[in-house]
């Protein structure tokens, strides 16, 4: 074979690597593109999973996503670090209340007796309410459920206020809540209901509160009627109240 040939074998052979160089190549950009493709789609399939709201839709949702997992919690740790010392609140606190009640009334019923502070400061007893229905509502402004049902009692006391007292008792137990965080809250939404304030958690103990919301109906007679834990709507509260008050 002369020299003219062996080069034109060479560069024949150079073209076949050169030319199949470039296929790969391009069959390498083209899986690139598909795969790219591919991923943008999964991508906006999985964003349009997630409903679009405002900053402040968000936040509130988050707000209420995470204290609805704290509502659950609530108390318990408050609770567990006591059950050494009181394995059984609840029948303590039963026992209790009729001391409680022969100091403050005699003729008052079964429903666990406390006492709170109002916003002046001032000791006001649930058996003090003898001879009026009764709803007792325990929350605390953290708690996102709590602070979606105020709206509801708002307008119950505004409407029922005259037949039924209702006390709204925070539980401000000075590191969750405060008495002027609660305060705070309040003034800024405009209720008009009045605000007692478990700073002892002597309410919360009376009545085993492990979770809130938690909503109590107690008789004219100081008896209990029912009791409601998680969120309740105003048609609830206002259905209850015709029970109450017959």
């Amino acid at each position: 074979m002369n020299k003219y040939a062996k080069t034109l074998i060479i560069a024949l052979a150079l073209t076949a690597v050169i030319a199949g160089a470039s296929i790969a190549y391009n069959a390498a950009i083209k899986r690139a593109e598909n795969a790219a493709e591919n991923s943008t789609e999964t991508l906006t399939e999985e964003m349009t999973l997630i409903p679009e709201t405002s900053s402040t839709t968000a936040k509130a949702k988050k707000e209420t996503t995470s204290s609805s997992v704290v509502t659950e919690q609530t108390t318990t740790s408050k609770a567990t670090t006591r059950a050494e010392m009181q394995n059984d609140a609840e029948s303590e606190a039963k026992r209790a209340a009729p001391s409680q009640r022969s100091e403050n009334n005699a003729k008052w019923g079964d429903a666990p007796d406390f006492t709170v502070t109002d916003a002046g400061g001032n000791s006001v007893s649930l058996s003090s309410h003898l001879g009026r229905p009764v709803i007792v509502n325990f929350w605390a402004s953290w708690c996102g459920p709590c602070k979606n049902e105020l709206p509801a009692f708002d307008s119950i006391y505004k409407k029922y206020g005259g037949e039924v007292d209702i006390m709204m008792v925070n539980l401000a137990d000075g590191y969750r809540e405060t008495v002027s965080a609660a305060k705070s809250f309040i003034a800024s939404n405009g209720y008009s209901f009045p605000v007692y304030f478990d700073v002892d958690s002597s309410a919360q103990t009376a009545y085993s509160v492990r979770s809130i919301p938690r909503t109590v109906f107690i008789y004219s007679d100081g008896n209990v009627m029912s009791q409601h834990t998680g969120m309740i709507t105003e048609s609830e509260l206002e259905t209850n109240i015709k029970k109450l008050i017959g």
